[in-house]
């Protein structure tokens, strides 16, 4: 008998206790929230916060990486100011780290599990936000069938272009390895 179709997605595990991010990953939080209370005068402006002293311009973007952040953003009195609220940011970001599955819990999950992960944070460079202990702990856990760690792509970035196609075919290559 084959497994069900996959029903849901599993956006994030954690250890059997809940603990703060490490401060990495809470600067990176603090950054991510900073910009949800900001004005930026132009989207290039919010582009500089993103991308520090690059001068990027949304055609220097991928189409539909320029479309994302002009998405992000509304018209305010004075510029453009994030849609995202920041309560739901953190409240999201509370989830993960606190109310996360457990392993416990992911051992009961019962069908084959794809695992697609960024191999940076929330800015170029940054470490990533699903550290290898959490990554093993989650693979050991489920029945990890494939995996794809996305080099260069970001929290933001990993759907976009490149990145898209990938998750797409890991996507499409874990559904036939099921059926």
């Amino acid at each position: 008998m084959l497994p069900p179709r996959p029903r849901k997605f599993i956006t994030g595990s954690r250890p059997e206790e809940p603990s703060e991010p490490d401060e990495e990953v809470r600067e990176g939080l603090e950054r991510a929230y900073s910009r949800l209370d900001m004005i930026f005068e132009t989207p290039e402006a919010y582009l500089d916060f993103w991308f520090p002293g690059q001068n990027l311009t949304l055609e220097d973007l991928p189409y539909d990486l320029a479309d994302y952040y002009l998405y992000d953003l509304e018209r305010t009195d004075g510029g453009f100011t994030p849609k995202a609220s920041r309560g739901a940011a953190e409240e999201d970001a509370n989830s993960v780290f606190f109310d996360g599955p457990t392993s416990a819990v992911l051992n009961d999950v019962g069908w084959p599990v794809a695992l697609i992960r960024a191999a940076e944070g929330f800015f170029p460079g940054s470490k990533p936000l699903i550290p290898e202990e959490t990554r093993n702990t989650t693979a050991e856990a489920l029945d990890l069938r494939l995996e794809c760690l996305l080099p260069g792509a970001n929290h933001y970035t990993m759907l976009f272009q490149e990145f898209g196609k990938q998750v797409a075919n890991t996507i499409d290559n874990f559904l036939q390895q099921i059926d």
